[in-house]
């Protein structure tokens, strides 16, 4: 159900940054490299803004950095320090071990302009993702729901993900109102909302309707889609 956001932001014509983002309701896996021509002053600016737009645009409250940007088989992320760079712009180690331990490390780093934290600890830090999340809310994950459909699978269908499919569409299209012929597309994501309105025991008629509007919505309008996956999940999470 999640949608994958790619850009490349120019200045005064020229390329400065590229990457993307895989948005689900208000969360959002974020990626970012910018050139190396343009690395430096304008770098947190670049990075605020992109997170200002994904915000404005998508309504992301809770940004993920997964730890390759900042060194998990990227030497170069240790070598420059990235780990500093996104804990600069308020994010911060999901693990609470690690989140305290840069909280020790940032604290040697105030009192001494010239410490430098070790390679090794910048490599621990990889351990564990970042995050930003300006709310105390942490919104549902995809990992949360896609968890939930492979325990249906195996409790309910013995396993078999095609079985799956077919009865829980079959399903799916009694309480909807579908309307055939539907295209690969749209055929898959029937098949997407199909489990996850079983799963999650979707029976209001409000949110089945929502389910139904994305399969026609999703392959051809990223911003209605997510409008639609942001009203659902919170009347999920209500």
């Amino acid at each position: 159900m999640e949608s994958y956001v790619g850009y490349t932001l120019f200045k005064n014509g020229f390329p400065v940054s590229y990457g993307g983002s895989w948005v689900f309701g208000e969360r959002a896996n974020f990626g970012i490299n910018i050139f190396e021509s343009f690395r430096g002053a304008e770098s947190g600016y670049t990075f605020c803004q992109l997170l200002r737009v994904f915000k404005n645009t998508f309504g992301v409250l809770f940004f993920e950095v997964e730890p390759y940007q900042f060194g998990l088989g990227n030497p170069e992320g240790i070598t420059s320090g990235a780990f500093w760079f996104y804990y600069h712009y308020g994010f911060r180690p999901m693990d609470k071990a690690l989140k305290k331990l840069a909280a020790f490390e940032k604290a040697k780093i105030n009192k001494n302009k010239s410490y430098r934290t070790r390679k090794s600890i910048l490599q621990q830090f990889t351990e564990s993702s970042m995050v930003l999340k300006p709310s105390k809310k942490i919104p549902l994950s995809l990992p949360s729901v896609t968890n939930k459909i492979t325990s249906m699978i195996e409790t309910q269908f013995g396993g078999d993900r095609d079985v799956a499919i077919n009865e829980c569409t079959r399903l799916f299209e009694g309480q909807t109102k579908i309307r055939h012929p539907l295209n690969q597309d749209q055929q898959n994501i029937l098949y997407e909302v199909a489990l996850v309105s079983k799963a999650l025991r979707i029976t209001n008629s409000e949110s089945l309707t929502l389910l139904a509007k994305m399969i026609d919505t999703k392959p051809i309008d990223l911003y209605g889609y997510q409008q639609l996956l942001l009203t659902f999940l919170k009347k999920v999470n209500n």
